[in-house]
């Protein structure tokens, strides 16, 4: 004999009154949320009492002549030399990779 056999036939409506319950519940959730003080994201202001500057180490890369196909690399430093936080906000944003 299953489970399904020893615990009877499931009332019609259980499913739905599962994703009611959950429904209910996570409406709750964001009401409480919403209710908790906290200001939302677009209320946060960003301090620009300063001014970021960006400072790379080297202004030139040459790799001379590099054979097709061939893989090379360069290795620089980027720093922020302001005295305010660097936000990249327009395109080209930049991208750090894994080992940089």
């Amino acid at each position: 004999m299953n489970t399904d056999q020893r615990r009877g036939p499931r009332a019609p409506g259980a499913r739905a009154l599962l994703i009611a319950t959950v429904s209910v519940a996570a409406v709750v959730v964001l009401a409480v949320n919403a209710m908790s003080g906290e200001p939302p994201l677009r209320d946060i202001v960003i301090d620009t009492t300063g001014t970021p500057v960006l400072q790379v180490d080297s202004d030139h890369v040459d790799f001379g002549d590099v054979p097709y196909n061939q893989m090379v690399e360069a290795s620089f430093e980027v720093t922020n030399a302001g005295d305010a936080t660097l936000i990249f906000a327009e395109k080209p944003f930049i991208e750090v990779k894994d080992g940089c």
